[in-house]
């Protein structure tokens, strides 16, 4: 009963991500054999979301050439260009990143494609932070839904730092803790989620005597905690419409997770409690 009521409603996020792309698939096909009404309205309608989901500039600039497509106008556009579901990703190195054996060494979890410009900053100036200080870094995306694949791909990682919302397993639309659970369990490594203002202005957030309004508290501080996370410092926020890292809050986290890194490989011996 308690693991009943533990769980999301959602009991297999892949096979549900799954499904939803199939039913896309069936609409666009539809779409194709019979252009026009509905169906049609409908495929265009689903490539719409293919080119947003996927994000990024040339995706975006597609997408609007198509609503104008979609309209009547004579313009030229590509197909939607979509990306895996979750891979490596180095702010350096871009996707053909691969990690090399070195200790120490945190793993970083960051979103993908339509959420991949947000996170994209904050990533680069923790990876800088972390890589100064002869660390390595082996970041991966996800798209939000298969987060635990993702994590997979993270091997003998001495700490794993999430930018992502909600609990791990599924994002918003759920998923089973315990598997989250038994996956940080095998991997050994203590998670780190810190709060990530993706919808809040920092003027807001300096001025409130609140700071994290209810949604960032509930989606980067609250649900990530379910899962065990800990240090939810706010490391970044919207200014100008665009989502930047705070620069000594960014620094205070990072060595927050160094110090933790160190204690775990320090000898039980040479520990010491205050």
């Amino acid at each position: 009963m308690p693991s009943k009521i533990g769980a999301s409603f959602v009991s297999d996020p892949t096979s549900l991500k799954k499904r939803i792309e199939n039913i896309q698939k069936a609409i666009e096909t539809a779409g194709k054999i019979l252009p026009f009404g509905v169906l049609k309205n409908a495929r265009d309608y689903v490539k719409t979301l293919r080119y947003w989901m996927s994000g990024g500039y040339k995706n975006y600039r597609n997408m609007f050439l198509h609503l104008c497509r979609v309209k009547g106008l004579d313009v030229e556009v590509a197909e939607p260009e979509e990306f895996p579901d979750f891979g490596f990703y180095h702010p350096m190195h871009g996707f053909d990143f691969r990690p090399v054996a070195k200790r120490p060494r945190i793993g970083i979890v960051f979103y993908g494609g339509m959420h991949f410009e947000q996170c994209q900053k904050t990533l680069e100036e923790i990876v800088k932070r972390f890589e100064s200080r002869n660390i390595s870094v082996v970041p991966v995306y996800s798209d939000g839904v298969l987060n635990l694949n993702a994590i997979e791909l993270l091997n003998d990682v001495d700490a794993i730092v999430s930018l992502l919302w909600f609990r791990l397993n599924g994002g918003p639309i759920g998923g089973d803790p315990r598997k989250t659970i038994e996956l940080l369990k095998r991997k050994g490594a203590k998670l780190f989620t810190p709060a990530l203002m993706f919808c809040q202005n920092l003027y807001d957030w300096e001025r409130e005597q609140r700071g994290l309004n209810i949604v960032n508290l509930f989606a980067s501080v609250t649900l990530p905690e379910m899962d065990g996370a800990v240090e939810p410092v706010p490391i970044c926020g919207v200014r100008e419409d665009e989502v930047v890292p705070i620069a000594d809050r960014i620094e205070k986290f990072c060595n927050r997770v160094e110090r933790w890194v160190s204690l775990r490989q320090k000898p039980n011996s040479e520990k010491r409690l205050r």
